[in-house]
């Protein structure tokens, strides 16, 4: 009896993990791809969050919204990732730079040659962003998120995010003011 209920809560738990993962699995990863500069580093990101998301699942923790939960992994994720970056870069300087792999191109198939060059400047406009810029402007702006929510996943105040975000935009209007229609 012991053993049939266990395996009843190891099929209840998986069928709740899959259920979560088919909901947010798109934007999640979108998410990421937006704070990255390459796939690579994304695909990285994307399953580290769902392993830790597993883990904490599996222990019993409860999560009150979980698409907050996920993404609040995953920014968290790509600080870290970025602070190990920033320490590599300061020992290995420009070796590091030029050390691309064909996974870091960006492959955008058979688009127009003036929306591959609207593609690779919005690429670059977003890179020009600091970390909590990108991190605030992509929750707000891509995935739609509350103002409240962003302040709640990152430890802060609203009228921080606000004016955050803000400057996000006055950036990257600058950066992409050859696109604004007159």
């Amino acid at each position: 009896m012991l053993r049939v209920d266990a395996e009843n809560d190891r099929k209840s738990k998986m069928a709740a993990f899959e259920s979560l993962f088919s909901e947010h699995e798109a934007a999640l990863y979108r998410y990421i791809r937006h704070l990255t500069e390459s796939a690579a580093m994304a695909e990285d990101i994307y399953q580290e969050t769902w392993l830790r998301a597993a883990r904490q699942m599996n222990s019993g923790k409860v999560v009150r919204n979980l698409k907050n939960y996920l993404f609040t992994i995953a920014t968290n994720i790509f600080r870290d990732e970025l602070r190990r970056l920033q320490i590599r870069r300061f020992f290995l300087g420009p070796a590091l730079e030029n050390a691309k792999s064909a996974q870091d191109t960006w492959v955008y198939g058979e688009s127009l040659p003036n929306e591959i060059e609207w593609r690779d400047d919005l690429r670059r406009a977003m890179e020009k962003l600091s970390t909590k810029q990108r991190i605030f402007f992509c929750l707000r702006h891509i995935e739609g998120f509350k103002i409240s929510d962003i302040s709640h996943m990152n430890k802060c105040a609203d009228g921080t995010v606000k004016a955050t975000i803000h400057k996000a935009v006055q950036k990257l209007r600058r950066e992409l003011k050859g696109y604004q229609e007159t």
